[in-house]
């Protein structure tokens, strides 16, 4: 699938130099496919690639929540049973 800058800036609602710094990181994480002088492209993804990252991501988000509980001081979780009580009434 062909990207146009023009229409990306145009839906996004953004200039063109954070457009390409966004598609940059894009082009690094192998996601988009930048051939000079011809355009943008959506990589091909393996399903196994998403898999792997979804995996990883699943573990790293619960280690986080681990130590985060470990750590956490009085005064913090004082303060996050506040945040969720108002949050009860959304």
């Amino acid at each position: 699938m062909s990207l146009s800058e023009k229409e990306l800036c145009k839906s996004f609602k953004v200039s063109r130099t954070p457009l390409r710094e966004a598609i940059r990181r894009l082009e690094e994480m192998n996601l988009v496919t930048v051939i000079p002088r011809y355009g943008m492209y959506v990589s091909q993804v393996e399903i196994n690639e998403i898999r792997c990252a979804f995996e990883v991501k699943i573990r790293l988000e619960a280690l986080a929540g681990e130590v985060a509980a470990k750590r956490i001081t009085a005064d913090k979780l004082e303060e996050l049973h506040t945040l969720i009580q108002g949050a009860e009434g959304f």
